[in-house]
């Protein structure tokens, strides 16, 4: 039972016990409105406050719950999921804490599942070919099938895996996502992690999604402050693909985001979220791979600056692509250069001081985007909401290298 569930139950004993002394004439009339006042007040305000968001996606609804003492409840609202209760596999990864596991078991015990499991490495190694084998292996020895449950636990690689296996096993399997960081939580419901093949990143997408999530905040925040960073770069990412609404509400909240405020972190992950999902669900491919904006240069900066963290790299990413959009296309507003400039530093996602050379920045780039297509193209914000996949020449491409290598390496 959470701290909050433990004060509600405290509160309506002592309104209780109130009744039970006016009953004996132990306590006046007024002294009973007061007690059970106070009693009432306190239980109100101990019940925990939990969003729910149906996100559209494709092949089905995702049912997502927001809020502090989310997982209080988890097995009631998933049994309205599945049905009948029989089995539950709990995938969880090894960094899962040890009480968010224990609580998903006894919740799911205590409405009638037999549950199984299995603890794996919550890393780049959870998504590979011979990691969804192994899966496989071990939901047939579990005996599970497609009237049955998957439950993953942890972070966005153990979470992305279980896609890729609940959505083949048995022609579907239904699955549930415990994030046990903000990024897991915001990331993979939408656009869970590939597999990765030889050297290429993700490189095999996963076909399908969870049915619930399970986001509970007293789990997911105050973890590593790299996940947080890397949650605030995927908002800003988030928002200008959506509209200038989603981006405005998202720079008013960037202060409380960085402060820990926890109604702030609630109704940011939503809203990202459902623009996420949005833009997932749409039938234009170009709107589709707006997803992709800022990883391409992420991903080949990651090769020349391995040591830089991957929400500084894929800030800087946004940013240059962002300007090459400006350069390339007249169409482009530059208003939207400066606007997403502010919005990642208020949301403490500064420029990363770095000295790169141009033509090694040109050629990682041309050579990560080339080992997923024949040309050489990426997908260019001309405005908030609306993005164009652009060729780039070889020419403008260095031209534009250069002048980030000189502004970076003056920092």
């Amino acid at each position: 039972m959470s701290k909050d569930a433990k004060k509600a139950d405290k509160a309506g004993k002592k309104a209780k016990l109130a009744k039970g002394k006016a009953a004996k004439g132990k306590l006046s009339t007024e002294e009973v409105e007061a007690l059970a006042g106070e009693a009432l007040d306190k239980l109100s305000a101990s019940q925990p406050q939990v969003t729910r968001q149906t996100l559209g996606l494709p092949g089905g609804a995702c049912d997502m719950r927001i809020g502090r003492g989310a997982l209080d409840r988890m097995g009631y609202d998933v049994r309205g999921t599945v049905g009948k209760p029989r089995l539950a596999f709990v995938l969880a990864g090894d960094a899962a804490p040890k009480r968010v596991l224990k609580e998903v078991r006894r919740q799911l015990v205590s409405e009638g599942f037999s549950v199984e499991g299995e603890r794996m490495a919550d890393d780049a190694s959870a998504r590979t070919p011979d990691a969804l084998a192994r899966l496989y292996e071990q939901l047939d020895e579990a005996g599970i099938t497609s009237d049955d449950l998957i439950v993953a636990i942890g972070g966005p690689d153990v979470l992305s895996l279980a896609c890729h296996a609940a959505s083949r096993w048995c022609s579907g399997t239904t699955l549930v996502h415990v994030p046990c960081d903000v990024v897991a939580a915001l990331e993979v419901a939408v656009s869970p992690r590939g597999l990765d093949v030889g050297e290429i990143d993700q490189a095999v997408l996963a076909p399908g999604h969870p049915r619930m999530v399970i986001a509970d905040l007293d789990v997911i925040l105050g973890q590593a402050e790299e996940q947080e960073r890397m949650a605030c770069v995927l908002m800003a990412q988030s928002a200008i693909l959506d509209n200038a609404g989603a981006f405005e509400r998202l720079a008013g909240r960037a202060e409380q985001l960085l402060e820990g405020d926890v109604t702030a972190w609630s109704e940011q992950i939503a809203d990202t979220a459902k623009a996420r999902a949005r833009i997932t669900s749409s039938s234009s491919l170009v709107v589709r791979r707006g997803l992709s904006f800022g990883l391409t240069t992420a991903r080949a900066l990651r090769r020349l600056l391995p040591k830089a963290g991957m929400a500084e790299l894929l800030a800087e990413g946004l940013r240059f692509e962002s300007r090459l959009a400006v350069v390339i296309d007249e169409n482009a507003d530059v208003d939207n250069v400066f606007a997403l400039d502010a919005l990642l530093d208020s949301l403490g996602l500064e420029e990363l001081p770095c000295k790169v050379k141009p033509k090694k920045l040109a050629r990682a780039l041309r050579d990560e985007c080339m080992m997923r297509m024949n040309r050489f193209q990426l997908p260019l914000p001309l405005r908030m909401g609306r993005v164009r996949i652009t060729a780039i020449d070889d020419d403008v491409l260095l031209d534009h290298a250069e002048a980030w290598c000189e502004a970076h390496a003056d920092m």
